[in-house]
């Protein structure tokens, strides 16, 4: 039989019998799973079923050819974990088999399992400590499902960090329309090279207007499908690694703890057997007076991390203190050095972001004048002045009388 029969003909009646009103079933279109700080994402389990009100346990449903197995137990209560009130109980079925579990300690349960449940007799309570373990364990089941879990979570993370930088033409401060993007193509080149290397640290540097945003928010957008992808921007939040153990549910009382999150971020990239993006933009942008070393303590993590890759953007008026603090090179400026090498129009080594070539600039007029509907040839005296994104949004706003995002 198939999943969907075992589930009318076997598990439907099973559960009536057990007094079990339909109003107290719901199923996987119809029910949410917590994915880190302040994320919702459809539940994927085949039944969850409520008592009172409150959740009581999830159902994993397996076709009758396959065995059930421990994997097939992990799924279903990682589910359950997730579920912003976890689900004491978790039932994996296969219409010949049935076993019910302790969703805290994976146990194996029969007989009276309410009574057998600490969970359950501790008023569906848990410390703080061991809510987070079995829920970061859960996260991380979760993620090495399916590839489709893992840009559930990504997309998720990348969307709500991204925020208002990411919009339409309508947007009055989206940084990044997708519509109006071009790749860049030595740029693609070099971050391709970058992400198959055994380096850690990519460094993205340019003058403002150079299009520094636009490049971070599509490469992490570009990313999702194969790598595990996070993206902060630094004008509007204080510390990244802080950040991350917001997003991963990872707590932590201190700042010697910090590399926890980063450790955990690793270990998860390498639970998915995927390569771990952290894309940090807006240095220059931070308020953190402490920027610079904090950054250098997260290269000196990637550096002797397994998946995880971290790539800044920065102004490059504003690079050199970022690398160094008292003028004295930290451990970014080693890790971005070992990939890029020193550069001479940075004076320090890091990928020059330039103005816009002749072939990108033809490229990406037609766009804007189809977005922002203006018509009529552009002098070859003007055309130089475009190159560069803010002259490009002064032109589009003189020429459409419109205002167009602060940054393109």
């Amino acid at each position: 039989m198939s999943e969907f029969d075992i589930t009318g003909r076997i598990l439907l009646p099973y559960l009536r019998d057990l007094g079990i009103d339909p109003s107290e079933i719901t199923f996987e279109d119809s029910f949410s799973i917590r994915l880190g700080r302040n994320k919702h994402a459809t539940g994927r389990s085949d039944m969850l079923i409520k008592r009172h009100g409150r959740n009581l346990f999830v159902i994993e449903v397996k076709a009758d050819s396959k065995q059930l197995t421990d994997a097939d137990r992990d799924q279903g209560i990682s589910y359950a974990r997730l579920l912003d009130e976890i689900a004491p109980f978790t039932i994996v079925s296969n219409g010949i088999s049935t076993k019910i579990y302790d969703s805290i300690t994976k146990e194996e349960l029969s007989g009276n399992i309410s009574e057998k449940s600490a969970y359950c007799r501790n008023g569906y309570l848990l410390s703080s400590d061991e809510d987070l373990k079995i829920r970061y364990e859960a996260l991380k089941n979760f993620i090495a499902m399916s590839s489709e879990n893992l840009r559930l979570f990504c997309e998720m993370q990348v969307n709500d960090r991204m925020g208002m930088i990411i919009g339409d033409s309508d947007s009055r401060y989206a940084k990044f329309i997708k519509k109006l993007y071009i790749q860049r193509k030595d740029l693609a080149e070099t971050f391709k090279v970058f992400t198959n290397s055994t380096d850690s640290v990519f460094g993205l540097v340019g003058v403002a207007g150079a299009g520094k945003t636009n490049t971070m928010c599509a490469l992490a957008l570009q990313k999702l499908g194969d790598s595990f992808v996070f993206f902060y921007n630094c004008a509007i939040i204080t510390s990244p690694v802080e950040c991350i153990a917001q997003d991963l549910n990872i707590a932590f009382s201190n700042r010697t703890e910090k590399d926890i999150a980063l450790k955990k971020l690793d270990e998860l990239g390498r639970y998915a057997g995927k390569n771990v993006l952290i894309f940090i933009d807006a240095v220059d942008e931070s308020t953190n007076p402490n920027i610079a070393q904090e950054l250098s303590e997260i290269a000196l993590i990637a550096k002797d991390a397994d998946k995880i890759k971290v790539i800044v953007s920065c102004k490059s008026n504003v690079w050199s203190t970022v690398l160094k603090i008292k003028n004295k090179p930290t451990q970014l400026y080693k890790e971005v050095n070992s990939f890029h090498n020193y550069n001479g129009s940075l004076e320090n080594p890091g990928y020059h972001l330039t103005e816009f070539t002749d072939e990108e600039l033809t490229a990406i007029l037609p766009l804007y004048q189809r977005e922002f509907g203006f018509k009529g040839d552009i002098s070859n005296e003007l055309l130089p002045e475009l190159r560069n994104g803010f002259f490009l949004k002064i032109f589009c706003e003189v020429y459409t009388g419109k205002q167009i995002p602060q940054k393109i």
